[in-house]
């Protein structure tokens, strides 16, 4: 995939590096330079048998940083937790066996941490807003996640909907960055996913 390296954010007319303005003069991000990537479309029609974490590589790293995606939900069954079922992204992921998830759902956007090889995950709470979002079916919505340090943003259709507090003391460095898509398809609740336009701004010096 293209990678833009930008050492000023007055070098590229891309119209996402408005957004990455606007979050590093928030405290959003660490640096207003960095690197521009695109990611590639992810499709996960229907997770089989009793997985409820499903994690697809997008064979990127990442520690402090922005992204953003088109997501359209298709989701049968239960959000409430802890059988809530959608789709986003696990981050800061080490060695396959530790990180975090920011998934979206029909009415929150649900924000943990995963040990024991990403199987067992932990919900945060939210530190400021309240995490809620009214995404219906089949259609699209942007989802925006920035992490900075110890606190992560979510925003959807860029409002910001919940700030979350981060581990001080671990989970902090680069990681592996996942598609994910949370569901229980012999539980009866599961979700379609479908992601387009993802792009991935690293914040660096």
């Amino acid at each position: 995939a293209p990678t833009l390296e930008i050492q000023s954010t007055q070098t590229t007319e891309d119209p996402i590096m408005t957004d990455v303005q606007y979050y590093y003069e928030k405290g959003y991000l660490p640096y207003s330079t960095g690197a521009l990537t695109s990611l590639p479309d992810f499709l996960k029609a229907q997770p089989s048998g009793s997985v409820v974490n499903d994690f697809t590589r997008t064979r990127t790293e990442a520690q402090d940083f922005a992204l953003w995606a088109d997501i359209e939900l298709n989701t049968i069954g239960s959000t409430v937790y802890p059988k809530y079922t959608g789709c986003g992204f696990a981050y800061r992921v080490q060695n396959g066996s530790a990180g975090y998830t920011a998934i979206l759902t029909n009415d929150y956007v649900r924000m943990g941490a995963c040990s024991s090889g990403m199987y067992q995950c932990e919900l945060f709470g939210t530190v400021a807003g309240d995490g809620k979002v009214n995404v219906g079916n089949k259609t699209k919505a942007q989802f925006s996640l920035a992490v900075n340090k110890n606190r992560a943003y979510a925003f959807v259709d860029g409002t910001l909907v919940g700030q979350y507090d981060l581990y001080t003391t671990r989970l902090q460095g680069t990681g592996d960055l996942y598609y994910a898509a949370v569901s229980n398809y012999s539980a009866g609740y599961w979700s379609t996913c479908q992601m387009t336009n993802i792009r991935l701004w690293e914040s660096h010096p």
